[in-house]
């Protein structure tokens, strides 16, 4: 009878380590909490902020197919309308984000996100910071 019980014990603990585990909780890209829409909230040169009205400006970034990398989609939009988009990756251990448009031009930001608030900044041929923000859009 006793080795009966093992072999039912065998077989139930197999089945519960064969669980599904497709919740995407793997995903790197959750880690960047940058997968959503954010809208522009303001544009500076160093520490001095554009006086220049902005409006209506967003950003959504997107997954791709691949939920286990750290690539997705984005697209831009003026109010509803969309405007551009193309991919990006992230590079974790250094905060960069590479995107390339439709066009297929490459562009490198460093960034953060601070609650929901997101900056990208790169360093201009003179070096002065150009930063931009945006706010998380919540629904």
């Amino acid at each position: 009878m006793k080795p009966l019980k093992t072999l039912v014990l065998i077989i139930v603990l197999s089945l519960y380590g064969c669980g599904n585990n497709d919740d995407n909780s793997n995903n790197p890209l959750d880690e960047t909490n940058l997968l959503d829409k954010w809208e522009i909230s303001g544009e500076g040169t160093d520490n001095i902020m554009s006086l220049e009205a902005i409006c209506c400006g967003f950003i959504e970034f997107l997954d791709d197919n691949n939920t286990y990398d750290l690539s997705g989609t984005y697209n831009t939009y003026v109010n509803t309308t969309l405007t551009g988009g193309g991919n990006f990756t992230i590079d974790l251990e250094n905060n960069v984000l590479t995107y390339t448009t439709e066009n297929n031009n490459t562009y490198t930001r460093e960034f953060s996100v601070i609650h929901n608030t997101l900056e990208f900044w790169y360093f201009d041929n003179e070096d002065r910071r150009q930063w931009t923000t945006y706010e998380r859009v919540l629904e």
